[in-house]
């Protein structure tokens, strides 16, 4: 077990979590507490292929059509950045990390 629990959890877009990866992943959400989940836009597809629900899915909905967790919080950037959806996941997570 850990001595520091896991808070929040990122999940990118790109290679699905499969083997240990996806069972850490499917651990983590079973816990109690369990962790925020954080989507960056196409993660949020891995964790519904996965049975899972993210807390907020970040980015410019150019993946993750609004129907899919139409209940889950949103924050929404335009899809002319200089920045990815990955970038604004992580610096979200930071920000719940102080």
């Amino acid at each position: 077990m850990r001595e520091t629990p896991i808070e929040t959890v990122v999940i990118l877009a790109g290679e699905a979590p499969r083997g240990l990866a996806q069972a850490a992943l499917l651990r983590l959400a079973a816990e109690q507490p369990r962790p925020f989940f954080l989507a960056a836009d196409g993660g949020a597809l891995y964790l519904a292929a996965l049975g899972l629900r993210p807390d907020l899915i970040v980015g410019d909905n150019d993946s993750a059509p609004a129907e899919l967790f139409p209940q889950v919080a949103r924050q929404v950037y335009p899809q002319a950045k200089d920045f990815s959806d990955g970038e604004a996941a992580y610096d979200l997570a930071l920000c719940r990390g102080q």
